[in-house]
């Protein structure tokens, strides 16, 4: 009784803060968004350091995909749904503060991780920052921005993942070289305790529904707080146009998370960089486009939007028809740095995807089942996208090595090679041929990945005619 009366008094006087200058708004947008980047470095700090985790627990490629893609979406599927509910019914400034406290505490953990299946049982924990990260979030912020800023408000709040994948693989890599990589996860997920606090005592929870005005179409339940789960997953599901779009966002991220996983041990393996010069060039390069992309399409979807609603569904699928081929360009290049080069456009281009298409799935529902339409896009990119991607990509490459490598020395691999990417080991890179064994499967099989990203594409393009003959009014409202 005496949270609701807080929570009421602080809405009212947070309501007056924003009717005064407007700006409150903006800076409950900031403080989600160091949210979001908390949880992204917390997340991508396994990327950065991979091979070095490969090489200290001597782990196959398929394991390395593991960490970075399944672990995160069997608690996302435990804790995510459960947790969007409980943020369409109850106070999600609580349950992102509790969750914040719960990642980090779990990313610290990791560098105390004595195997193989305990930094898999630490890594499952971290995956709650998904599960309790975005789906109250982006309710929050359809809460407090007007459908007409909410793409951009989505984009900017986006830039947690770039932007926090950026800083932690820089300093992550900085970190891994001066004290190793078990005591750069202690560094990186301890301050995330400071942050929870701040986000509990500096964000008002506003009345859900605040800014609640739809599109023409959209699903509008008769008393949205007491449906089920598989009630709200029914109705999100006979809309044909979020059908496609939860099936175009799935696909995209299917086929573009294993260059997420696999670029820093490829240029490893590749280039032979220190971790700090692969956090740098990855840091700018894949990272930095990724962020002028999350902004960029929000923007430009929004302005485009205005005129045609179906650019929030040409911008996604413009992303996957020009982003795919991109990346297969970057990882055929012989030097490092025209690599990163083109890694910058291809990442830039390929991440454009996100932030019109949550846009459109908010659209299209009510706004009580946005947490969990969030939870649902989530899981599908979870489950469907980042688990299998890396998982498929590692086992391409765990197949490829030793096959290459016997085509042209008619000799083990395992042997020679100290194991390589067979079960019993991490390869010994300081042999020249198994280097370039692992280096080219590794390659290909990014490559192979990248070239299905035109599939995607079309699930976005169907949705976008199903939109129009539907008669459905325009997002930017």
């Amino acid at each position: 009784m005496n949270d609701s009366c807080h929570d009421r008094t602080a809405w009212r006087a947070a309501q007056s803060r924003r009717e005064a200058n407007g700006r409150y708004p903006w800076l409950v947008l900031a403080l989600l968004l160091l949210v979001h980047l908390s949880s992204s470095m917390d997340r991508f700090i396994v990327s950065i350091a991979g091979q070095a985790i490969k090489q200290d627990f001597a782990l196959a490629d398929w394991q390395l995909g593991l960490l970075t893609g399944f672990a995160f979406s069997v608690l996302y599927v435990v804790c995510g749904f459960p947790l969007a509910r409980l943020a369409d019914r109850a106070n999600r400034v609580t349950i992102i503060s509790v969750c914040l406290v719960a990642w980090s505490a779990m990313t610290a953990l990791c560098g105390l991780a004595a195997n193989f299946v305990q930094l898999l049982v630490f890594r499952m924990g971290v995956g709650i920052g998904e599960a309790g990260c975005l789906p109250p979030s982006h309710s929050l912020i359809t809460d407090y921005f007007p459908g007409r800023r909410r793409t951009t408000a989505i984009a900017c709040f986006g830039l947690g993942l770039p932007l926090g994948a950026l800083v932690g693989m820089v300093a992550g890599g900085a970190a891994i070289d001066l004290v190793g990589w078990r005591a750069t996860f202690l560094i990186i997920g301890l301050p995330g305790v400071v942050l929870a606090l701040a986000v509990r005592f500096w964000i008002a929870e506003p009345r859900a529904g605040a800014n609640k005005r739809v599109s023409a179409g959209a699903r509008q339940p008769v008393e949205a707080r007491k449906e089920s789960l598989a009630f709200v997953a029914r109705n999100i599901f006979s809309d044909v146009v979020a059908r496609h779009v939860l099936l175009g966002m799935m696909l995209a991220t299917l086929f573009t998370s294993p260059s997420l996983t696999f670029l820093a041990p490829y240029i490893v393996r590749s280039f032979g960089l220190s971790y700090s010069q692969v956090g740098m060039v990855i840091g700018g390069a894949q990272m930095g486009g990724m962020a002028l992309a999350t902004i960029g399409a929000g923007l430009l979807a929004d302005h485009l939007g205005r005129r045609d609603p179906r650019w929030y569904f040409w911008v996604p699928a413009g992303s996957m028809l020009v982003g795919g081929p991109l990346l297969i360009l970057a990882f055929a290049q012989p030097t490092w740095q025209l690599l990163m080069l083109l890694m910058f456009f291809a990442s830039m281009i390929s991440a454009a995807y996100l932030a019109p298409s949550y846009a459109v799935l908010y659209a299209a529902v009510s706004p009580h089942w946005r947490a969990t339409t969030a939870a649902i896009a989530g899981a599908m990119m979870s489950m469907g996208g980042s688990s299998v991607g890396p998982i498929v990509c590692g086992a391409i490459i765990d197949w490829l090595t030793p096959v290459m490598f016997e085509q042209v020395h008619h000799s083990s691999f395992a042997a020679l090679c100290t194991g390589g990417s067979s079960s019993t080991g991490a390869a010994d890179l300081s042999i020249p041929d198994c280097r370039t064994a692992i280096a080219h499967s590794t390659k290909l099989a990014l490559m192979g990945l990248a070239l299905f990203c035109l599939w995607p594409a079309f699930h976005f393009l169907h949705a976008a005619r199903v939109w129009k003959r539907q008669g459905r009014s325009g997002l930017a409202q």
